[in-house]
């Protein structure tokens, strides 16, 4: 945390709804599993919350190491600007856990459970995040072709639980990885024919709003203006609906085409990370969509990584 100025501390608070903390002036945008760490560490303010009840709320269906809890408790200072040697915020409890000792507001957030049920829950049954080093060690090795400029496209599959998703967060903190531009989209499950190329909007809204956004946001008006279009959230009104005009009649092919042309020229300039989660619940624009883009033949730094439930698509 920066350092008062005028003699008042810089203002802090986590809106819980839309993932994002606010420092001073600035939105800071977090990952999901900061943003349950960071809402527990607010609830029990001033008080040791332990590294068990960090992990549970975290990650609730797997069993992970402590390490994985220190990552995202680094990357939480990082984001609120603190310093675990002289901690104005996050202070760390030797052995035992974390506690809050600076002022942090909550904005948007669901009730929680009392402080005495939620500080120390019961740990969840372990699963088999436990002895996946192999697997990890492949998915970096994958990663290592597609920075060198060998695009990969690559499936983690699993029946429900069994730590698909966890595996994933733990290769995007390693070190190789960690730093790189990350776009992470969720299939969800829909009735009748569904959003199309819903992940994959969740996956840019999520470059855009990140570290370097307005640079990609700009390759995206550039290059793939009907992708923009569907998100307004990203541009002031008056552009949202000129951009619409522009590209109210753009064709699938001519969506395709715009988004392997944006992504290449992204994977060329930086390593980039494309993650579906939940692919089994995919709409089709989205699978022809992940076809085209391991389709070319053009060297880009594009590492796409998606996750599904083999026993899903087989009853589909």
């Amino acid at each position: 945390m920066k350092p008062p100025v005028g003699g008042r501390p810089e203002r802090v608070s986590l809106n819980v709804t839309d993932a994002r903390l606010r420092r001073g002036a600035r939105d800071i945008p977090l990952r999901p599993k900061d943003v349950a760490i960071l809402q527990l560490l607010i609830a029990h303010q001033g008080r040791l919350v332990t590294k068990e009840a960090l992990l549970a709320a975290a990650w609730p269906d797997v069993f992970v190491s402590d390490a994985v809890l220190k990552v995202a408790i680094n990357r939480l200072r990082t984001a609120l600007g603190d310093d675990a040697r002289t901690p104005r915020l996050i202070e760390t409890r030797h052995r035992r856990g974390y506690c809050l000792v600076g002022k942090i507001s909550l904005v948007d957030a669901p009730a929680l459970e009392a402080p005495e049920a939620a500080a120390v829950p019961r740990l969840p049954e372990a699963r088999a995040i436990v002895g996946r080093e192999a697997e990890l060690a492949q998915l970096e090795e994958w990663f290592a072709h597609a920075a060198g400029g060998s695009r990969q496209l690559v499936f983690v599959t699993g029946e429900a639980g069994l730590g698909k998703t966890a595996l994933v967060d733990l290769l995007l903190e390693s070190p190789n990885v960690r730093g790189v531009r990350v776009g992470r989209g969720q299939c969800v499950e829909q009735h009748g024919a569904g959003e199309a190329y819903l992940p994959i909007l969740d996956a840019l809204g999520h470059l855009c709003r990140g570290l370097g956004g307005a640079a990609i946001k700009r390759r995206l008006a550039r290059h793939a203006p009907s992708w923009l279009a569907q998100m307004p959230g990203l541009l002031r009104p008056d552009d949202a609906v000129n951009l619409r005009r522009r590209t109210g009649n753009a064709t699938r092919e001519r969506m395709l085409r715009e988004l392997v042309e944006t992504l290449d020229v992204l994977a060329r300039e930086h390593p980039l990370v494309l993650v579906v989660e939940d692919l089994h619940w995919s709409d089709p624009s989205t699978l022809d969509a992940l076809g085209a883009l391991a389709r070319r033949r053009d060297r880009a730094r594009l590492f796409v990584l998606a996750t599904y439930r083999p026993e899903e698509t087989a009853a589909a």
